[in-house]
């Protein structure tokens, strides 16, 4: 098995950016205390100290992505419908649901009410019969990812500006100290919203690329297979 097509350098990036990211806000947070100053001074191996800040870096990435997920659904409106349960191609909304209902062995005259795990069979049906639409779908999932996984990161650089604007009123440094404080507390909700909003905008193309490609690629396969079988019923 190609453990490329299982991980690839997108997937990686998602998590280690913000890691990084967020492994630095820490360490500015970590600075204000004094740990750094009882350290014991070493001789720093700069190869080895690069692969402990990819590790680390990979590492927080996915530790805090749990994280970033609880500030997306404090932030996001909860009445908000999920967009993977609902359908907005609505010129193709009855197509789509004949089309699930025949895949799923229903009658005509039955009725389906459409939820995420119909979305999720869609998805399931692209990657097995349309690669190339699902490539397109990774690209957009990994983004999404990449986003969710920032949320965290500028909440610590929130955190860490706090903490610095503070630390500068504390030693007289009035006017820079008040600046970053003000500014790191009221810049950290504006920033989450656009994440956020970037986030939905991609689910957004993520779901209409399935609900399409599933459409055509399930007519294509059902006229290949008719086809098919009126050859096999003229021999």
């Amino acid at each position: 098995m190609d453990i490329s097509k299982k991980f690839s350098l997108v997937d990686f990036l998602a998590y280690f950016f913000p890691g990084g990211l967020t492994a630095i806000g820490l360490g500015l947070l970590l600075l204000l205390t004094p740990i750094f100053d009882n350290l014991p001074s070493f001789e720093i191996d700069w190869l080895a100290a690069g692969i402990l800040l990819v590790i680390l870096s990979y590492s927080l990435g996915v530790i805090f992505s749990g994280f970033a997920e609880i500030i997306e659904y404090r932030i996001a409106v909860k009445k908000t419908p999920r967009i993977k349960a609902i359908i907005p191609l609505q010129e193709l909304r009855n197509e789509i649901i004949q089309s699930m209902k025949e895949l799923l062995g229903k009658t005509k005259g039955s009725d389906l009410d459409w939820s995420v795990s119909h979305y999720y069979l869609c998805r399931s049906y692209i990657w097995k019969y349309a690669p190339e639409v699902a490539e397109i779908l990774v690209r957009e999932i990994s983004i999404r990812q990449l986003r969710l996984n920032l949320l965290h990161t500028v909440t610590v650089w929130a955190l860490a500006g706090i903490g610095w604007g503070i630390r500068l009123i504390n030693n007289q440094i009035l006017e820079w100290g008040m600046v970053l404080l003000t500014v790191s507390i009221l810049a950290w909700y504006p920033l989450c919203q656009s994440l956020i909003n970037r986030m939905r905008s991609n689910e957004e193309r993520e779901v209409r690329e399935v609900l399409s490609a599933f459409l055509v690629t399930y007519k294509a396969n059902k006229l290949v297979a008719n086809e098919k079988k009126h050859q096999k019923g003229n021999i």
